[in-house]
């Protein structure tokens, strides 16, 4: 691949969901080991939410600070997961069941997006005591002077945070894919007109999921649903992950490798 880029044709929202589907299904058969690896593991966090989460705060209390310890697991398993999802991209894009390799473009990809995803824990693990503040104040309170800055400060991060992860996407697929042309500066170039219509993708198919997964956990936290929800959580956790593997696989053929979709194995 040469480093000349022709301009890309701008993308919508609804050809980047539709083409990341039908890389998902026509894939299945070369992806879906890494697909069981990542329900399996994702059954086990959800056992491990279910067991270790605390006991929901009385009515007007603000909930217990996220332990230390619940940092550190959350961020090791999830730098698990990111290596099985490299696997599993990497047979989206190629369309091919193939050994894996423990290349340094593997672990490239794994190191820049498991930087990603500190950073967006980290902004979530700063946020989520504001928002919760501002649920509790009583009818007719006056929020804290400093409340609505802090608030408006999280919303502009995590704004922030997404449209440098969009422009950026396509930088750890390159590493994964050993494509050394495409860094920093060329994903953010190659993503011009793409990166809203990624987000509205993602959103579109990725927020559905994480909702019904978060109103299961709510429930299963109450004493009349305990660890046997904990494989319908894996299930939901890991067509998640597969959900943005698969916008990110339709955004890499799309802006790089501009290929048909792979075809389902006879």
């Amino acid at each position: 691949m040469t480093s000349e880029e022709a301009p890309a044709p701008r993308l919508t929202t609804r050809q980047i969901a539709g083409d990341a589907l039908a890389l998902l299904r026509q894939s299945f058969d070369a992806a879906w080991p890494w697909w069981f690896f990542l329900f399996v593991l994702e059954s086990g966090n959800a056992a491990r939410v279910v067991l270790m989460s605390p006991p929901p705060p009385a009515v007007g209390h603000m909930s217990p600070a996220i332990a230390p310890l619940t940092i550190a697991l959350t961020l090791g398993l999830g730098a698990i997961s990111t290596l099985l999802g490299a696997f599993a991209l990497r047979a989206m894009i190629t369309g091919k069941a193939e050994r894996p390799r423990l290349d340094g473009g593997l672990w490239g990809y794994v190191g820049l997006s498991f930087a990603a995803q500190a950073a967006w824990t980290l902004i979530t693990v700063v946020s989520s005591p504001l928002a919760e503040r501002a649920v509790l104040l009583p009818p007719g309170a006056k929020p804290p002077p400093e409340l609505l800055p802090e608030m408006i400060g999280a919303l502009v991060g995590f704004g922030v945070l997404a449209f440098l992860f969009a422009r950026l996407a396509l930088w750890p697929a390159a590493q994964l894919m050993g494509e050394t042309s495409i860094g920093p500066l060329a994903s953010w170039r190659r993503m011009r007109g793409a990166v809203w219509p990624l987000v509205a993708a993602s959103v579109l198919l990725v927020l559905p999921v994480a909702l019904t997964g978060g109103a299961i956990l709510i429930t299963v936290q109450t004493p009349s649903l305990p660890l046997a929800s904990s494989p319908v959580l894996g299930v939901m956790a890991a067509l998640e992950s597969a959900l943005e593997l698969a916008v990110m696989a339709a955004i890499w053929r799309a802006r790089v490798k501009s290929a048909p979709l792979p075809k389902p194995a006879a």
